[in-house]
């Protein structure tokens, strides 16, 4: 598996979100207090099977992924946004076209409470990962919430 990593910065009157995808394949987002290895390596380990590549910025607590038992190839924005090895090209393009998705998607509300942003921006996650067919995620969620409650209801 490959997967991209990238954080939208914590800034003043911002929620900090991780968010990971992989490649040709689905998104996860958690908000997060701090951007710091321990608050990410939990993380990181339930999304992601060990031995799977992983492609970050440089973002300082990524710096264990390789001890933590992940292959690790960084990208220097400062230098480029994409670079092409013998063995890899190293992007984080996945991820960002999830933010470009997730912002534009978000901008119509002009805002959005710390209470509700969780909420908001696990919805951009749930449109990006079934954008093929928004309409038919949303009937099988309902059946399957339909089925729950119909096990959940005393028996007549």
């Amino acid at each position: 598996n490959k997967v991209d990593g990238k954080f939208i910065p914590k800034e003043e009157n911002k929620v900090a979100v991780f968010g990971i995808i992989e490649r040709g394949g689905r998104v996860y987002t958690q908000v997060i207090k701090r951007m710091d290895r321990r608050t990410l390596m939990p993380v990181i380990h339930m999304i992601v099977e060990g031995g799977s590549t992983i492609f970050t910025d440089e973002w300082r607590s990524f710096a264990t992924l390789k001890k933590e038992g992940y292959k690790h190839h960084k990208i220097n924005h400062f230098r480029g946004y994409a670079k092409k090895t013998k063995d890899a090209n190293i992007h984080t393009n996945n991820i960002e076209g999830f933010w470009s998705f997730a912002k534009r998607r978000l901008a119509k509300f002009n805002g959005i409470s710390r209470d509700t942003f969780p909420m908001h921006i696990k919805e951009c996650e749930f449109r990006f990962n079934n954008r093929k067919d928004v309409l038919g995620a949303i009937r099988k969620a309902m059946a399957a919430e339909k089925r729950r409650i119909k096990k959940l209801a005393p028996k007549k």
